[in-house]
């Protein structure tokens, strides 16, 4: 979703909180929320499991702390299922509606690193791979699956300002 659309929404959604309908506002609320279009479809009946397709484990291999961070964001912002937040991520790069940010996070040195095991929409993952070579050309920078993947987690989510290296940069 790009931001000028997040704004529009979280200006509807306040006035209509102004204007004495909190349940719809609630229900944009609902949308904006990581994992929100997927709730959205699934309410028009689109985005059942048997319609979705299979899910498929997806292991993304990532630094033990912003595994951490994630799960917690996840849990705060009420998320069902982180991977159901990525398919959605795969989609939207997929469909041209996101493209990664054109710098790589880069993890601090020397964290341990984990996996973070998901389940992903297999036709959303393939889709992604399938215009990963487009996304490579418009942001000017190597991409995977998995960085994609993390890419989304961390805007979605917004954990990035919480992964700073404590010990600030070497001198």
């Amino acid at each position: 979703m790009t931001s000028d659309l997040r704004s529009r929404l979280k200006k509807a959604a306040a006035q209509l909180k102004a204007d004495g309908h909190p349940e719809l506002a609630s229900s944009v609320e609902t949308v904006l929320a990581p994992g929100g279009w997927t709730k959205l479809r699934a309410s028009a009946g689109a985005g059942s499991a048997s319609e979705a397709g299979k899910t498929v484990p997806f292991p993304i291999y990532m630094p033990e702390v912003l595994r951490a961070a994630l799960k917690k964001a996840a849990d705060d912002k009420d998320v069902a299922s982180l991977g159901t937040l990525v398919s959605d991520g795969f989609r939207a790069a997929a469909e041209g509606r996101w493209t990664p940010p054109e710098e790589a996070w880069t993890p601090p040195a020397g964290q341990a690193r984990v996996n973070l095991n998901v389940r992903v929409d297999a036709a959303a993952r393939a889709a992604l791979e399938a215009a990963l070579p487009r996304l490579v050309e418009s942001t000017g920078r190597r991409l995977s699956v998995t960085s994609v993947a993390i890419d989304w987690l961390l805007e979605e989510l917004g954990v990035e300002d919480q992964l700073a290296d404590p010990e600030g940069p070497a001198e």
